[in-house]
Formats: C-alpha cells, structure tokens, sequence
C-alpha cells in the first residue's frame, strides 16, 4: 500500500470515518435545477389544443383521421396548433384493401377493365414505346427507368387501394333499405373503377420493361405500399384540414352557450 502513488481523494483505510453528509435543512430558489427531461406544462398545453380544435372539424372526418398537436411523424406543427393527421386504423384498412386486391381474380379484373379502355390502352402504348426505347440505351439508364415506373405502379396502386376502401366503406354502412344508385356511391364506384384502369397501366408497364432488361418480374412489397399509402393518407389528411377545418366555430358555439345561459328577469 506504501507504494501507491498519493492522491487527494479520501481513502478510509488510513482516514477513518467522516461525518454523514446532509442536505440542506431548507432549498433556496438558487438551488432549484429545472427538469430538463420533460415537458409536463407544453404537453398540457398541447392536449388541451387538441381537444378544443377537434370541435373545428365535422365528425365524419374523425372516423379515419385524429386532432394532433403533433404531425404523422413526430414533429410539432409550425403554428402551434393541432391538425389533422390518418389514424393508424386507417392506413391498415387501406393496406388490408391493397392486400385483398391483389389476389388473381382481382388483377385480372383490374386487368380486362383496362385493356377494354380505349384512353388507357393509348396511353399504354405511348409510354411502352417510349420506355422501351429508353431501356434499349442499356446501363445505366435501365436501372433509374424501371425503378422509376416502379415507383408510379406503386403510387398507383395505393390510390386504388384508397378507392377501394371508399367504395367499401360506401356499400357496407347501405342499410337494406337504402338504394346502392346513390349519386355519392356511384361515384365511388366509378372512382375505384378508374384507379384500377391507371394502376392496371402502370403494372403492366412495369412487368414489361422488367421482362425487357431480363430483370425478374415485379413485387410489391408490403413495407413499400405501407410506406406509399402513408404519404398518401399524409397528404389527404393535411388536404382535408385545409378544406374543412372551421376556425369560427368555437366563437360561434361560445355565443350561442352565452345566449342560452342569459337570464332574462
């Protein structure tokens, strides 16, 4: 031990035992360290936003999408306030639409609806010839072309999945009574009917330049249309706050509680 080096540090073996250290019997506002690990007061604060702009918005709305003071990925929004943002419910139901259209009989619905649209095969045949002339060019063009008609067969069949929820939606909450010849619903339909048109154009394209450049032929994997369909219902929540969000109806509701609670004597 004698030939440790000397340090100032306290050691008991040849110091002995010191006196217990207390705290201070009072705390000072000097001492008082702020908690830098939360935010107790903002998240307060950013609740009851929520609950107050939730009243700016029509109920059918919060069916598919929430209030937060927060946006899809985390970050708060630049005004302070709350907004609209998909529920996660939502975008499994659109997933679970894309998943259930993807089965064969489905496809080639998809498929027969296209190919007897006159507007679809046209424009078929003017983006096959022209990406087709573009893959010829070889390395390293093909890669970016194929990936790039990737990305809108995928974005188009997102916006088919979106429709198909739609339409769903649409024809499960007919009661028996009600006629399924609604205008609202019918356009619906009409809406699914042209997404599936556009989609149809876009995987075939894909499958045919795949095929072209001997590159095997196209997936869709779940992770990408989640990812799709995410950005898609990210847009139309921020679309929808934008269209029917009501700023004035706090003041409208707060006259008219103030109207009924007058007392007149």
């Amino acid at each position: 031990m004698s030939d440790l080096a000397k340090t100032n540090h306290f050691d008991p073996l040849t110091e002995g035992e010191r006196e217990e250290l207390h705290p201070a019997k009072e705390t000072t506002h000097d001492m008082y360290t702020p908690d830098t690990s939360a935010d107790p007061e903002g998240s307060e604060r950013r609740v009851s936003n929520e609950q107050q702009d939730r009243m700016m918005y029509a109920n059918w709305l919060l069916k598919d999408y929430e209030v937060s003071s927060k946006n899809y990925y985390g970050k708060l929004w630049p005004d302070g306030k709350a907004h609209l943002v998909p529920k996660e419910s939502f975008i499994e139901a659109v997933l679970d639409c894309h998943n259930e259209g993807m089965a064969p009989e489905f496809i080639q619905g998809m498929h027969n609806q296209s190919l007897k649209d006159d507007a679809a095969q046209e424009a078929y045949k003017l983006m096959s010839d022209c990406y087709g002339r573009m893959i010829e060019l070889g390395r390293p063009h093909t890669y970016n072309i194929i990936v790039g008609i990737g990305s809108g067969a995928t974005n188009q069949l997102a916006e088919r999945a979106y429709r198909r929820y739609l339409n769903d939606q649409a024809l499960d909450g007919l009661a028996a009574e009600d006629s399924p010849n609604q205008d609202w619903i019918v356009n619906r339909g009409a809406a699914l009917m042209q997404a599936s048109i556009d989609a149809s154009v876009w995987v075939r394209l894909h499958e045919e330049a795949c095929d072209q450049a001997d590159w095997r032929p196209p997936e869709y994997a779940e992770w990408a249309m989640r990812s799709a369909i995410t950005k898609k219902l990210v847009k139309l929540a921020d679309n929808n706050d934008k269209k029917y969000r009501n700023e004035d109806i706090n003041i409208l509701d707060a006259a008219k509680a103030k109207e009924a609670l007058k007392l007149v004597c």
